[in-house]
């Protein structure tokens, strides 16, 4: 039982030794009083009480930060042309996000907006449920045969490298009918 108290008890006085290094001047020795309960118990205090046992906390070394300054000439400059940030905003237009539409034949428009237009080198990459569909520079992508239930459309802008410069996620279920065989009997 006192190995369970002591353990509790040495974490209290590191806290205590913390929180009074800080609190007090390197050049300050602090004083706190430890008191053992009758029933075994080791309790730590600022305070003086009955039967305490005042102990001297020592001075804790503390070294300042360092503060280090970035050196401009060793991080690459990029121009406008090249940084991801260049598109303000890529959004599927249609169809709308969370939109569920009957479709007979599951074929589906997809249009797409950026802002900027697209620059010279880079394409519009779309994914059907993380599946590669097609990449291009056209705004409108066409989808056939699309299977009911619920899709996740991506949409990203990529550059001459294959980088992706910027992302639109968008959800749509699809509900198409099922023709079920007729009998007469």
């Amino acid at each position: 039982m006192l190995k369970k108290h002591l353990n509790s008890m040495l974490l209290l006085l590191t806290g205590l030794l913390l929180v009074s290094a800080s609190i007090f001047s390197a050049a300050e020795q602090t004083i706190v009083y430890k008191v053992i309960a009758e029933d075994g118990s080791i309790s730590f205090s600022d305070e003086p009480q009955e039967g305490a046992k005042a102990i001297q906390v020592k001075p804790v070394t503390t070294i300042p930060a360092i503060d280090v300054k970035q050196n401009k000439a060793l991080t690459p400059k990029q121009s406008n042309s090249d940084k991801a940030g260049y598109y303000q905003n890529l959004s599927i237009v249609s169809p709308a996000n969370d939109t569920a539409f009957n479709s007979g034949n599951g074929n589906v428009q997809v249009t797409v907006q950026a802002q900027p237009a697209l620059r010279g080198g880079d394409l519009f990459e779309l994914q059907l449920d993380g599946k590669f569909i097609a990449s291009q520079r056209d705004t409108s992508f066409q989808l056939t045969s699309v299977d009911r239930g619920t899709h996740t459309l991506t949409v990203k802008i990529v550059n001459g490298n294959k980088e992706t410069l910027k992302v639109a996620i968008s959800s749509m279920t699809i509900h198409r009918p099922v023709a079920k065989p007729f009998s007469i009997n």
